[in-house]
């Protein structure tokens, strides 16, 4: 590929960012007779009021616009992850046992759903350290970090390693909680320990605690040595001893953490680390290459074995393709990355966009057709994953240009 022409997808790029993704947030997830979000918009934009507030949502939205302010210097952009990270600290945290609940009710802004998921945790640590590095404001940061304690010490599976799914309130573990987040009824999952790794990561780029150096390396090994299979995909679901409950390939969580371990071994400045990273990274996007991409560029969103069991294209997973490829590149020197980094773009770009409101669909069909009945905005489609994949792909981007 010319360099020329990846440039000009660069600037593409950007001004989808800018133009549209960024202010459809801010034009239309604001609740501008409250304080806090809407938290569900249909596919015509209408609002549900009745949907409780989720914690997970705002802690995307946090990321999403510090990680904005940070790189753009707008300062609407930081106005809006101050109204999120205001909202957690007078809603959803929890001041008698720590933590933050799930979610509140709209009516009052009280807990509703008061447990304790890990995944909603690891998430409101890296909204939290975004925060911290887009505005200075130590409370964040000290957030940050009595959650990284409360973690260790009520997460942790001592006997068999890694972290658990879900708590009580008080930091009870509970078997039931975790059904009420994933499908099966599992202990633990690849989805909780890369958004764990994630939040582990950004943390210690502002925190160089020793305890926390030492919690992110036996996150990282753990990924590496039981979740990833011989067949360079990630296992999905787990029971306590690590044993997998199921044989499900999920492309999104393949392409998200080849370059999340990536991150991980450079923020530990660890040679060994970065050295077998290198190649599994790699390895683990070439899997999905062979097995997930489409003639268009897109990928597919599951698979078991060689069976496609979900043949859609899911915006997330799109996004984390963006990235994953352009880091497959720059660890191997390989164009091929670049060819498919440029046809997945084309794609996102003629399909995904919605030219109309200024967001990404949610999902479109084996034939590439939109599905309405998916919403614009919810709980797990915050503005995270294509603000993410475009700024990630913005700034690598710009290294291999120059």
């Amino acid at each position: 590929m010319e360099l020329s022409h990846l440039s000009n997808v660069r600037q593409e790029i950007e001004k989808e960012l800018v133009d549209h993704i960024l202010p459809f947030w801010k034009t239309h997830a604001v609740d501008e007779y409250g304080d806090g979000f809407h938290g569900y918009l249909f596919f015509d934009l209408s609002i549900d009021k009745e949907c409780d507030h989720i914690c997970l949502l705002y802690s995307k939205i946090l990321w999403s616009f510090s990680a904005a302010y940070r790189k753009f210097k707008q300062e609407d952009d930081l106005k809006v992850a101050q109204r999120s990270f205001d909202y957690m600290m007078e809603h959803f945290l929890d001041k008698e046992h720590g933590g933050f609940y799930w979610s509140v009710d709209e009516k009052n802004g009280l807990g509703k759903d008061t447990n304790k998921h890990m995944y909603n945790q690891a998430y409101a640590i890296y909204g939290l350290t975004e925060f911290f590095q887009a505005s200075g404001v130590e409370e964040a940061l000290e957030q940050g970090k009595q959650l990284y304690h409360l973690l260790e010490k009520n997460g942790v599976d001592a006997e068999n390693g890694g972290y658990f799914e879900a708590f009580s309130r008080e930091w009870q573990q509970d078997s039931e909680l975790s059904h009420k987040v994933h499908e099966l009824h599992v202990s633990k999952s690849i989805k909780t320990h890369l958004q764990l790794l994630e939040a582990y990561t950004n943390l210690y780029r502002v925190w160089d605690d020793e305890g926390l150096k030492a919690s992110l390396e036996r996150l990282f090994d753990i990924i590496v040595e039981k979740v990833l299979n011989g067949d360079n995909h990630f296992h999905v679901y787990f029971n306590n001893r690590w044993e997998p409950d199921s044989s499900l390939v999920s492309y999104g969580r393949d392409l998200e953490g080849s370059w999340i371990l990536t991150e991980a071994a450079k923020v530990l400045r660890c040679e060994r680390r970065m050295d077998m990273i290198k190649t599994t990274a790699v390895d683990i996007v070439n899997a999905c290459l062979e097995g997930g991409v489409e003639e268009d560029g897109s990928f597919i969103h599951e698979s078991i074995g060689e069976e496609v069991t979900d043949g859609d294209r899911v915006w997330w997973v799109q996004s984390e393709g963006l990235v994953a490829l352009l880091n497959a590149y720059e660890l191997s020197g390989e164009n091929k990355y670049l060819t498919h980094f440029n046809n997945l773009w084309e794609y996102i770009r003629d399909y995904y966009i919605d030219q109309k409101h200024g967001e990404w669909y949610w999902q479109l069909t084996s034939e590439n057709e939109i599905d309405t009945s998916k919403p614009i905005v919810e709980t797990w489609k915050g503005p995270d994953h294509n603000t993410r994949g475009l700024m990630e792909s913005m700034e690598r981007i710009s290294k291999i240009v120059t």
